[in-house]
């Protein structure tokens, strides 16, 4: 008896003073806990430790709250006017000339100074991280580079991590202080899909009656080594009932060499639901809601409407591509495919002009350097270069009816 009690207490110091060296090594450096574990912290935690780090919380971001959304839909999320914010940047996506600082103008997006004072404003895009500002700056963003290349006053009105529905309330919110004459909806192929799925489940998460979910408090709330352990554990048993995340890295020639893309195998979520609208889980056609609702507003204030279809790095890329898994290439050449094709069938008919960048980008991908960041998969500045190439002549012909 005598024995196994010894045996517990050297076991619990021996836990106690590990917890201890996990604690003092994580608050001397928070850097160690990721931001994946990080995400599942106590809220109070969490704000502590993404200050030390520098990573954006919501003290720094305008709210539009879900109460002031004319759709009911989930908070968003958006940078304060006039300020700098860091972002982590790979070692890989800094080689194809990607960049960590992004300036804000005075309305809070990602403008080179002076641009929203421009008038008249002939174009303004809206939508989510793909043509906004991700590690490019605001002269190599794709509205800049089209105000250029077409010779009229264009400013980015973009939200990163949104989708079709924030991109609209997006505009109602600061479009009409500009009063631009073609407002751009910049549909990405990768995920806005996704972002219209995540928009319909929270609302019928809101139709219904739910208990309200509070992050595990007390020790959880103030020991760094606790919320550590507990956070890796959720991942673990998320990561075991998933099945883990399918590999999604795949490589494509650049310039005649082999160069890997999506090397951090992001995105995972963007397969899943590439599979179940291959499957025919999830249909297409649920872009008419958001783009009836986008002609709808352009009637209202007065702009002509232009839909741009923007390809992931994995359809322009989509000649020479080699997925790890060789059993990716039908699925994501379906999930492009079938986006396109809807809106090129129903873009008229709901009121809109609509212009695919996919065939550009492609040719353009022949001849010039890397269109994506390796890491991130968003466009580089040739990138947003060539997208902007390709839209310009459909802004000028639009511009002249």
């Amino acid at each position: 008896m005598r024995e196994a009690l010894v045996r517990l207490v050297t076991v619990l110091v021996t836990a106690l003073l590990m917890l201890g060296v996990v604690e003092i090594a994580l608050r001397v450096s928070p850097s160690l806990i990721g931001v994946a574990i990080l995400e599942r912290f106590h809220p109070s935690l969490r704000t502590e430790i993404a200050g030390r780090l520098g990573l954006s919380t919501e003290a720094d971001r305008y709210v539009l709250r879900s109460a002031e959304r004319s759709d009911g839909g989930p908070d968003i999320f958006m940078h304060l006017p006039n300020r700098r914010y860091v972002t982590a940047v790979d070692e890989a996506d800094m080689e194809a000339g990607g960049v960590v600082a992004l300036e804000t103008d005075s309305y809070g997006f990602c403008n080179p100074p002076g641009v929203v004072d421009r008038r008249p404003m002939q174009v303004l895009t809206i939508g989510g991280s793909i043509p906004n500002c991700a590690i490019v700056s605001a002269e190599d963003n794709f509205t800049n580079r089209l105000g250029e290349i077409a010779g009229v006053n264009s400013y980015n009105l973009a939200v990163p991590g949104v989708g079709p529905y924030e991109y609209l309330e997006t505009m109602r919110k600061f479009g009409g202080k500009l009063d631009p004459q073609i407002v751009i909806m910049a549909i990405s192929e990768g995920n806005d899909l996704r972002d219209i799925e995540r928009f319909r489940r929270f609302k019928e998460r809101q139709a219904k009656p739910r208990k309200s979910k509070e992050k595990l408090g007390g020790p959880f709330a103030v020991s760094y080594a606790l919320a550590f352990f507990k956070g890796g554990i959720e991942l673990a048993v998320k990561a075991f009932k998933s099945g883990g995340d399918p590999n999604f890295r795949y490589a494509a020639d650049v310039k005649g060499v082999s160069t890997a893309l999506n090397v951090r195998n992001g995105d995972t979520d963007e397969l899943r639901l590439a599979r179940r609208v291959a499957e025919g889980a999830v249909s297409v056609s649920i872009y008419e809601e958001s783009t009836a609702a986008f002609a709808a507003l352009a009637r209202q204030m007065g702009f002509k409407p232009l839909v741009v279809m923007v390809p992931a790095a994995y359809t322009v890329y989509e000649p020479s591509i080699r997925y790890e898994d060789a059993s990716l290439a039908p699925i994501m050449k379906r999930y492009s495919d079938a986006q396109r094709d809807w809106f090129a069938q129903n873009a008229e008919r709901l009121g809109v002009a609509y212009f695919d960048a996919t065939a550009y980008m492609q040719a353009a991908a022949k001849q010039r350097g890397l269109l994506y960041f390796p890491s991130n998969v968003h466009l580089t500045p040739e990138g947003h270069k060539a997208l902007a190439e390709a839209v310009a002549p459909a802004v000028k012909a639009l511009l002249a009816q």
